[in-house]
């Protein structure tokens, strides 16, 4: 089981979530599948569980967590780590 951190993962959340949106992930052959995956489950929101498995995404495009209505409700520009989730981790209490 996962743990979760400061955002949880809900519907609501999951609905909200942004990420499949991202230049981050963009070019990614790994992440292609899993964001496919994401949208049609909406169970990776990378700011509630965490790291991306996939190694070959492009942190040097520019993140769009700031974007996210997720990251307004919790206050993430206040959070530790404040973006990059999908390579930074999860947001801690």
């Amino acid at each position: 089981m996962i743990k979760l951190g400061k955002v949880p993962l809900n519907s609501d959340v999951s609905m909200k979530c942004r990420c499949e949106l991202c230049p981050v992930q963009g070019i990614s052959a790994c992440s292609t599948p899993q964001v496919k995956k994401m949208i049609d489950s909406r169970a990776e929101v990378y700011c509630s569980v965490g790291l991306a498995d996939c190694k070959d995404l492009d942190n040097t495009k520019q993140c769009i967590c700031y974007q996210c209505q997720v990251y307004a409700d919790f206050n993430l520009d206040k959070a530790d780590p404040k973006d990059y989730f999908c390579f930074n981790g999860k947001v801690l209490d």
